[in-house]
């Protein structure tokens, strides 16, 4: 099992990322007691316009974390897969994550919905700051409360990516999705600075759900409001939607007719002009 120290804000955080051939779960239940609320995270496959549904998406770490510790799992166990199951399975037990990414993706590819079970630290810092037009990233948030190392350990896997990308023959100057989608993939479950980076982003995430609690000023009733609120937006993802395909196409008929009325009508009041910009 390999250990990590490191600094998040102005006190030391372990990073636990255990090996297939040592997992040990009665150590990883021991750390993570049921009942409790920890930040979760996850690592996967580089994501397209798809996102979590792409068919191609693969979850390769998930990391759990207290406000002092991480673990980084690696899915590609199946007894720390198993495990990590296990954890977000318990209906006693709840989780934080930082966009609604992490809860499609687990119940994308591990089958468990724990839409009901999370609070979105996204979702507490928009409410602590209802007209702020950026700056809600979780990056960007570590660095406002004090935990700046978080956006390092960004940069720093920024780099392994663009090293591993040159090693493989990429090109340089390539485009940075290129870059990331190679890297996200190419890296090893047992690069450093990916598990340290991985089981950061729990921790800091875990850290700032209370900062965000208390910096949003709202009552209990609120926030568990907002917090069911977010839950039926992400069940929606899940669920899906029917679509009436004959009324769209009618609908999509209509808008195009609309459209092409329009586009002759500008073209014969403005002559070639106007027929070069519809």
């Amino acid at each position: 099992m390999r250990t990590f120290t490191t600094p998040l804000g102005d006190t030391e955080v372990t990073v636990v990322a255990p090996e297939p051939a040592n997992f040990d779960p009665e150590a990883f239940c021991e750390a993570f007691p049921r009942g409790a609320t920890y930040g979760i995270d996850v690592e996967g496959t580089y994501m397209g316009d798809l996102a979590q549904w792409d068919p191609d998406f693969e979850i390769r770490l998930i990391q759990f974390a207290t406000e002092a510790y991480a673990w980084v799992l690696d899915l590609a166990d199946p007894e720390q897969e198993k495990a990590a199951v296990g954890l977000l399975a318990d209906e006693t037990t709840w989780l934080c994550s930082h966009t609604p990414m992490d809860v499609l993706a687990v119940f994308a590819r591990l089958g468990v919905d724990i839409t009901l079970r999370n609070a979105d630290t996204r979702v507490y810092a928009k409410m602590a700051d209802p007209d702020s037009l950026g700056g809600l990233d979780l990056k960007s948030l570590s660095v406002l409360h004090g935990m700046p190392q978080l956006a390092e350990y960004d940069q720093k896997l920024d780099k392994r990516f663009l090293e591993l990308w040159l090693a493989a023959g990429g090109k340089r100057g390539a485009a940075r999705d290129d870059v990331a989608r190679y890297g996200w993939s190419a890296i090893s479950e047992t690069d450093e600075t990916y598990l340290v980076y991985a089981g950061l982003d729990a921790i800091a995430c875990r850290r700032l759900l209370p900062i965000l609690t208390a910096a949003s000023g709202a009552p209990r009733e609120l926030l568990e409001i907002e917090t069911w609120l977010a839950g039926q937006a992400n069940r929606i993802q899940i669920r899906g939607m029917l679509v009436d395909q004959a009324k769209l196409d009618q609908i999509s008929g209509s808008a195009q007719e609309v459209a092409d009325r329009t586009r002759a009508l500008v073209a014969e009041r403005t002559g070639e002009i106007g027929r070069a910009h519809v």
